[in-house]
């Protein structure tokens, strides 16, 4: 299943109470994990690639995750935010990724040159 999916959340980045923070996914799950979380309303971002693979003698361009098994998920982190408790049931997750006992979170300028990089890549 493609990767095609990537909600554009309107939600105010200079909020202080949503943050980005790092999903790991099952093995070659990210569509559906991307596609089960989007249900449950979660903004969720996975970054695409496109590379040239060769395949029975012949060069396809194909679009790939930027980052094999990871997603990016925006969440709001005050006490009355939705619970993340959903967010580790849901098909193709395996988890959010934590630094010692700390959530990995990721910076709103990481996500932008991700965004830039990505549109840059396209062939």
């Amino acid at each position: 299943m493609p990767l095609t999916a990537q909600s554009q959340p309107d939600l105010n980045a200079s909020d202080a109470s949503l943050n980005w923070y790092l999903l790991h996914t099952k093995p070659r799950e990210e569509a559906r994990a991307l596609l089960n979380l989007e249900q449950q309303d979660y903004p969720c971002y996975c970054p695409m690639i496109s590379t040239e693979k060769q395949r029975r003698g012949k060069v396809k361009v194909i679009s790939e995750s930027m980052f094999s098994r990871y997603l990016f998920i925006q969440l709001d982190a005050s006490p009355n935010g939705k619970g993340w408790h959903s967010i580790r049931s849901t098909p193709g997750v395996s988890g959010l990724v934590m630094f010692g006992t700390e959530y990995a979170k990721i910076d709103e300028q990481v996500i932008q040159c991700l965004r830039t990089r990505e549109s840059t890549s396209k062939l």
